[in-house]
């Protein structure tokens, strides 16, 4: 049978994004679904990981937040979120903090004025607080056993230094000096309305408009005035050391591989991209190809990129037997150096092109989870068609490109290699 022609595809416009400006100057995003009953509202502050004083301060400030209020002890807010069928969470790393709200549409009233007593009351019950750090705490010392959590941590302390912000990694010790007071100082300093952007997503009325003006858009709230200023790179501190090796028991090891690369606002971000999506990025990728489905070396295999405020780290990463750890690092600078050495074919470079922008079209689909897509942009300083450029920059990526950014960034001679396990 003839495998079907592969078309290119794609989309040339983004969803419309309504912008409301509130009396307190608060600007609220407005998605609206149809077919839905549903409404998510996001706030997003900018006060993340970065700017913490301590470790784990973010974090627990933003995600203990749900616990209790001064309007609401920590049994009556379950009740009451359970009452609603309504769920809050939190999501904080390198770029921000955002704190959402998924409710039937219904019940908007009842839990907006709990949120907005929550983001401007946290009590941070004491019992939820004590119970939520010593569970954190065990499944940190579990992690401390797992060859690829301390690989990971070696990984980036080799490639920032051990007093960079990226690799500010809580010991077992943090659990037990962390303090209910460490969360109010982070809260009451970075949670507040003079630096908050809204996205309200699904069944948007003009009355939950309304309600939301009422409850975050009249007046300014929060104890802090935090206004958002791009930060200054800390020192980037490398280890002098190329090679890392830890020995831990287990019958695997892990292998972390890589280097610090441009930020995504960088002309070469997009094509690198490209090139590190081919080389590792997705299930069809030459690393899988070679090292799992040809080799059989490994269960996986991936090459990604993790961005921060500062640099964007390439990470290659896999768990393999103690006794191939040699071959598989071997076939990874294969691969390294096919792309720098040979033109990659349009057909291959054609399927990688559709995935990255397939990818992008599964993210811009009319959903819930649209807003934080939008949000990721708009963290990143770019406007909402943004990803129309991106795609496009996508398309007109040549193969040349491609050996150009592998022979310009992918030196593996020149990458941090840490392995951690019992191999030889």
């Amino acid at each position: 049978m003839k495998q079907p022609e592969i078309h290119p595809f794609g989309f040339d416009h983004i969803i419309e994004v309504k912008q409301k400006t509130f009396d307190n100057g608060l600007t609220v995003n407005l998605i609206p679904l149809e077919d839905t009953r549903i409404v998510m509202v996001d706030f997003f502050f900018h006060g993340c990981k970065w700017h913490q004083n301590r470790c784990l301060q973010a974090y627990f400030a933003s995600s203990l937040l749900s616990t209790s209020s001064e309007e609401y002890d920590a049994d009556t807010l379950a009740e009451t979120i359970d009452y609603n069928g309504a769920t809050i969470y939190s999501r904080t790393g390198y770029l921000g903090t955002s704190i959402s709200l998924l409710c039937l549409s219904k019940n908007l009233p009842q839990m907006l004025e709990v949120m907005k007593s929550l983001l401007t009351h946290p009590t941070y019950d004491q019992k939820r607080f004590d119970t939520t750090v010593s569970m954190m705490k065990q499944s940190a010392a579990i992690r401390n056993t797992d060859v690829d959590s301390v690989c990971y941590e070696a990984f980036l302390d080799a490639l920032y230094g051990k007093s960079h912000r990226c690799t500010s990694f809580a010991k077992l010790e943090d659990y037990d000096t962390l303090t209910r007071e460490d969360l109010f100082a982070f809260q009451e300093k970075y949670i507040c309305s003079s630096d908050c952007q809204m996205w309200m997503t699904g069944n948007i009325t003009d009355e939950a408009i309304e309600l939301l003006h009422a409850y975050f858009g009249k007046a300014a709230w929060g104890k802090g005035h935090f206004v958002y200023q791009p930060p200054a790179w800390p020192h980037i501190d490398p280890s002098a050391e190329q090679v890392i090796r830890m020995k831990m028991p287990g019958v695997q090891s892990a292998i972390y591989m890589g280097k610090l690369l441009p930020r995504w606002d960088h002309p070469d971000f997009t094509k690198l991209m490209v090139t590190i999506t081919l080389l590792g990025g997705y299930f069809g990728s030459r690393l899988m190809t070679n090292i799992r489905e040809e080799k059989g070396l490994t269960y996986g295999i991936q090459a990604s990129l993790r961005q921060s405020l500062c640099e964007t780290a390439l990470m290659i990463s896999t768990a393999t037997a103690n006794e191939t750890v040699e071959q598989v690092i071997e076939e990874i600078h294969k691969e390294i150096k096919v792309l720098r050495t040979e033109r990659v074919g349009e057909e291959e470079l054609a399927r990688v092109k559709n995935y990255l922008i397939g990818y992008s079209c599964r993210r811009h689909e009319p959903g819930l989870g649209l807003s934080k897509m939008l949000m990721s942009v708009y963290m990143k300083g770019y406007p909402y068609d943004y990803i129309l450029t991106e795609n496009q920059f996508v398309r007109d990526t040549t193969a040349e490109d491609i050996m150009d950014m592998a022979n310009r960034y992918l030196d593996a001679d020149t990458m941090k290699l840490c392995v951690v396990g019992n191999a030889d």
